[in-house]
């Protein structure tokens, strides 16, 4: 339940997608499905196969997960302690993130920056955090809308991929108890942006980069101190450092597809 298994986490996601260019649909649907078994937010990027319209991947991946995370402790151990484990796990899921404090300084993902923000302006965090995840949810849902319902035959797959990279964000963004491991998630749109702004010179993607290196990168404990460091992440500075970078990623999303989106 606490391995900080981020990379392995982004390795499997990667594996699936990989495999999708090669139409092998079961074993996509796999890898997938055992990300989702060892930390319940890779289903997140599930959803990216509902966008795509790939109903055999995203099916098969939630039979896949279930029978992963419930089936399989039956078929190893029996049915008395492959029982007692589904009911552990159930346990597990259903109090899920309650031994954390949702407003952590460590979270620097939507709901937890919320909380924060509104208790510095004296609101009441606890009334925060729910509305801070309806509202995202619906701002990602209407960014995705457009593009959902505008599929056309023989899409580009240069799109495909650039909205697979925006949903690997989504994870560490949305998840309420984002640890910075999961900061990993974040590395194939970084090295989008750094192309663009090394190769581009684009300007909103080298202002993203710096504000993106010195909040996220620079501001440790290790190098500015810890009460430093608790300053700026309570106030969800290296929080502002990954939302510029998706920003910027956004933007130029966008840009290639203009028809894709609402304005």
């Amino acid at each position: 339940m606490n391995a900080n298994i981020g990379l392995l986490l982004l390795a499997l996601c990667v594996w699936a997608y990989e495999l999708g260019e090669k139409k092998f649909w079961f074993w996509q649907a796999l890898p997938l499905a055992a990300a989702v078994a060892l930390k319940i937010y890779p289903i997140i990027v599930v959803f990216y196969y509902a966008w795509k319209r790939d109903w055999k991947v995203f099916g098969l991946t939630l039979v896949l997960a279930a029978f992963l995370m419930f089936g399989l402790p039956v078929v190893l151990y029996g049915y008395g302690a492959g029982a007692e484990l589904v009911y552990k796990q159930y346990f597990v899921l259903s109090h899920f993130g309650n031994h954390w404090a949702y407003d952590s300084h460590v979270f620097q993902n939507i709901p937890s920056t919320a909380m924060r923000l509104a208790e510095l302006f004296g609101l009441n965090k606890t009334k925060v955090f729910q509305p801070a995840l309806i509202i995202s949810g619906l701002v990602i849902l209407m960014f995705y809308g457009k593009s959902f319902f505008k599929k056309e035959k023989g899409d580009d797959q240069k799109f495909a991929t650039r909205m697979f990279v925006l949903t690997l964000s989504l994870v560490p963004l949305v998840v309420p108890v984002s640890w910075y491991n999961m900061g990993l998630f974040y590395l194939p749109l970084l090295g989008c942006v750094v192309a663009k702004a090394v190769i581009e010179k684009d300007r909103l993607s080298v202002v993203s980069l710096f504000i993106y290196a010195v909040f996220y990168c620079l501001c440790t404990p290790d190098i500015v101190g810890r009460p430093v460091n608790y300053w700026l992440a309570y106030r969800g500075f290296p929080f502002l450092g990954v939302m510029m970078l998706v920003v910027a990623f956004s933007v130029e999303t966008k840009r290639l597809n203009p028809s894709k989106f609402y304005l």
